[in-house]
Order: C-alpha cells, then structure tokens, then sequence
C-alpha cells in the first residue's frame, strides 16, 4: 500500500519524478473510472441515508479522516517514516487548521465505536497470528525479552507519571501499560526486512523479537485492565470495581474461547467467506457486548483469544463432527489472515491513527503538558533500552547484539493508538458532569492521551529510523551461500526423513516404531506430504522424554540404580538438544530427521554409563525401539535405509535405522548394519 523502498528526501523526489515520468493515457483513465465510481458511490449513499453525507455530516468526515490518513501515510512513507506517524500527523493538521472546518461534523459516538472496531481487530489479528511453536522454540531469550524490559519500563513510567502529572499510582501504572506496548506491525515488519537482508539471521535475532512481538499487546491489555479498574472507581461499588478488572481479563478470554468454537465448525460455515464474515462478526459483536457493560478491555482479550483459539481448532480440523474433515486447516487459516490483514491496512488503521490524531487540540493544551509528556516518554524508553541491553546480554548474545536488541525493541504505535482514549472514557463515564473534583480526574485523561500520542510519534519515528540505520552496523550478513545452504539441508532433511512427522497435523500421531530381527523399523509418508508440514520435532523429543521416564521408573521399581541414572542423564540430554533446536535458523524448517539423528548421537553417549533396555514397553502395548550401536560415525548412526516403494519425494514404505546387538545379537548386528552403511 506504501511506498517501502524510499528512505529519504531525495529518494522521495527522484521516486515522484519517475512516476511522473511513467504516467501513461491508460493509467489517466483507470483514475478517472475509479473516480466516477466513487461518486456514483457517495451520491446513491446520500440519497440513501441523507444528511449524514453532507460536508456538515458524520458520514462524510469519516470520509475525509480516511481519505487524509491514507495522504499522510503514503508522504511519510516516501521519506522513510511509519506510515502511522504520517496518518497521526493528518489528524493532528484536520483538526487545529481552519478550524476543523472538514471534519466540522464529526461525532465523538461515531468515533468512539471505530476505534473500538479497530481495537477488536488489531488483536483478533494479534491472535490469529501468533505462532506458538516458534515461541517455544526460541523459549528462554522471547520470554525474558517479551516480559522484563516492558514490566520495567511501565512501573518506571506509572511512576514517574505521578511526579509529572499528579496522578494516583495505579492510574499511572495504568498509563504505564498503555506506553510500554510494542508496536507489532512496526516490528513485525523491520524484523521481516531485516531477514530478507540477511542481517541477524545466523543467531536467528530477528526471529527472537518477533516471538516476543507477538504477545506483547496481550500483557499490555492486562496488565492496563487490572489497574484502570482499580485507579477509576467513581461512586461505583469500591469491591466490584477492583474485582471488574480481573474479571474483564476471565470474562474475556472465557467467551473468546466458546466463540473460536462456533467459529470453527465449518461445516457450517463451508466456504471462506463464510467462515471470515464469521470470524470477524464474533470478534466485533463481543467488543461491543462488553462495551455495553463497561468491560471494555473484555473485549479485545475476546478477540485475541478468539485469534488464537480458532487458528489452532482450525488446525486439528475440530470439533470432529462439525470441522470438514477435507478442506486444507493452511488454507483456512491463511484466507482469514488475509482478510484481517486488509480489514486493518485499508480501512481501520488510517481511520484509527488519524482520529487520535484529531482528538488533540494545540490551542487547549498547556505547554507544560507537552514538556512532561516528552519528559516521560524519552525517560521511560532509556530505562527500557538500558534493561533489554542487560536481559539479553545474560541470554548468550554479544554486547554488540544486546545494543541491537535494545534498539529494536523500541517502536511503538498500534497498542496507544487503540488504548489512549480510554482512559478518558473510562473517567467521563465514572465521573459525570457535576462531580466534585471532575476536572482534576479529566486532565488525567487529557495527560494520558497526549503522552500516548507522542509516545507513537517519538518511538515509532525514531524507533524505526534507528533501527533501519544502525542495523547493518551492528550485525553480520551472513552470506546467501551459507543461508541456501541450511534452507537446502533442511528441505533434503524433509525429503529423506518423512517418516518422522505426524501428530499434530490431523495424520497418524507420532511415528509407529516396531523391533523385529534387531531393526527398528519406521512406518513413514511421501516426502510431499511432509513438505507440507514444518512442526515435525516435537513428538520425537516427546517420544525421548518418555523413554527416560519409563527407564526412571524402571530403575526405581526394580532397584536397578544404573537405569535410574541412565534415564536421569537421558533426560538431561533431550533438554540440552531441545534447546539447541531452539536456536535453529528457521526453527519451522528443523524438523523430525535432524533431531532423531542428533537424538541417536546422545543416546550412544548415555548408553556407555548405563545398561541396555531394550524390550521395555512404551504406553503399555509397544516395543520402544532397540538402542542404536555404539559404533559408527553420526552419519553413520544417522542413516536411513528405505525398502519398499519410493514415494513422489523419493521416501517411501518403511525406513530403518541401524541394527541393534542388544536385541539380534552379536551376529545380527554388523550385518545389519552393514546394510544400512551400504544404502
């Protein structure tokens, strides 16, 4: 929708000038037939509802709000600035130039409830998007980056507000959650540049930030929700108004989860513009269900949980007999994504950014309440930047890298621009006209909105104008010929070893392993099916940690303290390369083989400090496999041989890994071997 590539003045005027340039008859009269329709379009909308779309009407400075945010936010982009920034601007210039005379009919209702659209939407999309694999895969380094520096920075912040703006501390902590919100789509697509540059990608940095991207807005919702409710009590039940905050976050995500239901019975709902009018209309409709009950927050942790939810009933092709057992679960949910994703692009976010843009008026506001907006807002982004540099810096990373980190972690915009009239809303509704003490109560929500605002207009231009800049002088490029080269290992690694997939994805469960004439033998797919599917480690790891657990009990019921310690070891084992996977350039491409391979490598090294186990029995019917020999290579070790017909990707009928001596014998075990060394 923007122009991305531009990333200074000069590239702005040498862009405009090109298209000038390249401006043919044809592309004159495509605009004036898009033209014609749109006022086709606004005349039968007059005709049809009146007033409301004359220049003095509702309906038509909505109109202008869009058609200017969208101006902004294409000019900011050609100079390199987040396109929300440009759109705050376009607000800001509708309303304190002549006057507001173009947005003159603009209604504070009808704001109200575009915003709160634009909320249930901004984190219905947060949730359909979140990917909890990769969050568990990177684990450690997104938990302690997603968590500390943003807790910090928002009691930081609460704090520092009560000095500034004479607020209670828990409304300050409440502003405090609003201003320590990332902004995902920022970050989300710095990070998705910088992976395209190659820049991080060898300590698989940018995919760290993501992960911890992707569930920011859900602690910044929670933790504002809790405090408001206490901070705003009015002359409501002092009780029931502390318990409103805790009850909008059970509330929230409890009818989001009944809803991800209703909505995944697509049986129902059997083509996709069914299923995404659904999925939106639910999202909307508990928005404002819970707005009607003054449990606002309530709403958008609906939403997020209703994301989140869906997507993975979608994925288990579930409830069985009201999920269409044929229909692609990657399908699904990717056309949902898409029509979110246009939803927010086209029409929300240029009507959310410009209307906080026009609800600040410059001549109302003291001097002094910008001062300690800024104040605050450049104090709290240098105790964040300081506390993520020494998060990371105990997660393994470089000095350089944790400078980076810090840097990139600072762009904010989507999360204020939804939460920043909120506050104010919450006041007005609590405390009416004629309240003793309003006034003061108000100016906490004009203080709030303002700090949010330039909280989006600071760390969104200057989060990512550094980031951008500072990113290619911090870290290595790794080379295009190492980076095909691990894409390559991990697609070979997918054909050769298909049948260690299943499980999660609607197939067999995890792989059936059978012990017959000292092979282990492994029932396996077509290496097409297992293209299609990238979560393919997490029954195997299972399978192992299973495995050390049954040698655990085993030693402890039999008395046998060598399998005890065995099993204790082996599950020291998983942890170690659980977390080595972790670490993986694209963690959605290390899949099943890699880590069987790697998983036989410990299991040789455990296997000299305890007995063998073959013929233990596993969930009470099947034989785990034989252990693997101590001898051989880890290519070796890793072989597979395959027997019977070779599937479209070149695997097929059964795979088997070396022989076992422990269960065929001394003679059955070089053979065996042998055969699979010479496959």
């Amino acid at each position: 929708m923007y122009i991305t590539e531009v990333k200074n003045a000069r590239d702005a005027l040498l862009f405009v000038t090109q298209s000038l340039r390249t401006i043919t008859v044809k592309d004159v009269i495509n605009a004036l037939g898009v033209s014609i329709i749109f006022l086709i379009l606004y005349a039968g909308l007059y005709l049809c509802i009146g007033d409301a779309f004359l220049p003095t009407g509702p309906a038509w400075a909505v109109m202008v709000v869009w058609l200017a945010s969208n101006i902004g936010g294409f000019l900011s982009e050609l100079i390199g600035v987040p396109a929300p920034v440009g759109m705050i601007c376009a607000g800001l210039f509708l309303r304190n130039v002549h006057g507001a005379i173009l947005i003159q009919g603009l209604k504070n209702s009808w704001s109200k409830e575009i915003r709160g659209a634009a909320l249930a939407v901004i984190f219905l999309r947060s949730g359909i998007e979140i990917d909890l694999s990769i969050f568990k895969r990177i684990g450690v380094p997104a938990v302690k980056l997603l968590l500390i520096p943003g807790l910090v920075e928002a009691f930081f912040n609460g704090g520092l507000a009560v000095a500034l703006f004479d607020v209670s501390a828990l409304f300050g902590f409440a502003l405090g959650f609003i201003l320590k919100a990332i902004g995902p789509a920022l970050v989300i697509q710095l990070m998705f540049e910088l992976q395209q540059k190659r820049l991080g990608t060898a300590k698989n940095m940018p995919t760290v930030v993501v992960a911890a991207a992707s569930f920011d807005d859900m602690v910044a919702i929670t933790g504002y929700t809790i405090f408001i409710n206490i901070a705003i009590q009015g002359s409501d039940n002092k009780a029931w108004r502390i318990a409103q905050g805790p009850l909008s976050v059970i509330f929230g995500i409890l009818l989001g989860f009944v809803a991800s239901f209703a909505c995944s019975c697509t049986v129902l709902w059997n083509n996709k513009y069914k299923r995404i009018i659904m999925l939106i209309v639910s999202a909307l409709s508990m928005k404002y269900f819970f707005d009607q009950y003054h449990f606002e927050s309530g709403g958008a942790l609906a939403a997020l949980s209703l994301g989140l939810t869906v997507k993975e009933l979608w994925r288990r092709k579930w409830p069985k007999y009201l999920a269409s057992q044929d229909e692609e679960p990657a399908e699904i949910i990717q056309d949902a994504e898409k029509a979110i994703v246009f939803l927010w692009r086209f029409i929300l976010m240029p009507l959310l950014f410009c209307l906080i843009g026009t609800s600040i008026l410059f001549s109302t506001l003291p001097v002094s309440t910008i001062q300690d907006a800024c104040a605050l807002i450049v104090s709290g982004l240098s105790v964040r930047m300081v506390v993520t540099f020494l998060v990371m810096l105990t997660s393994g990373y470089s000095w350089v890298e944790c400078i980076w980190f810090a840097i990139a972690w600072t762009p904010k915009a989507t999360v204020q621009a939804a939460l920043a009239s909120l506050p104010g809303e919450a006041i007005a509704r609590a405390y009416p006209v004629g309240t003793p003490g309003r006034e003061r109560y108000v100016q906490w929500g004009v203080d709030a909105q303002v700090t949010a605002v330039f909280e989006i207009l600071i760390s969104g231009t200057l989060g990512c104008l550094m980031v951008r800049w500072i990113t290619p002088k911090l870290l290595k490029q790794e080379t295009e010929e190492a980076f095909l080269a691990r894409q390559a290992s991990a697609r070979a690694t997918i054909t050769k070893a298909a049948s260690l997939t299943h499980g999660r994805h609607g197939h067999k469960g995890p792989p059936s392993f059978r012990a017959g004439n000292g092979v282990a033998v492994i029932d396996t797919m077509t290496g097409d099916d297992a293209l299609n599917h990238g979560n393919l480690v997490e029954d195997h790891v299972e399978r192992l940690e299973e495995l050390a657990s049954v040698l655990i009990e085993t030693g402890i019921r039999d008395g046998e303290d060598s399998a005890r310690l065995y099993g204790q070891r082996l599950k020291s084992g998983v942890r170690a390369l659980t977390s080595r996977l972790h670490h993986a350039v694209n963690p959605k491409d290390v899949i099943g083989a890699e880590a069987y391979r790697q998983a036989v490598e410990e299991l040789n090294e455990r296997r000299r400090a305890g007995p063998a186990t073959s013929g233990l029995t596993f969930r009470g019917s099947r034989q785990l496999p034989p252990l693997p020999p101590l001898e051989g290579s880890s290519e070796e070790i890793g072989s597979f041989r395959t027997t019977g017909a070779s599937g479209a990707g070149g695997v097929g009928g059964d795979v088997e890994l070396g022989a076992a001596p422990d269960a065929a014998g001394p003679a059955a075990g070089p053979a065996a071997g042998s055969a699979a060394r010479g496959a």
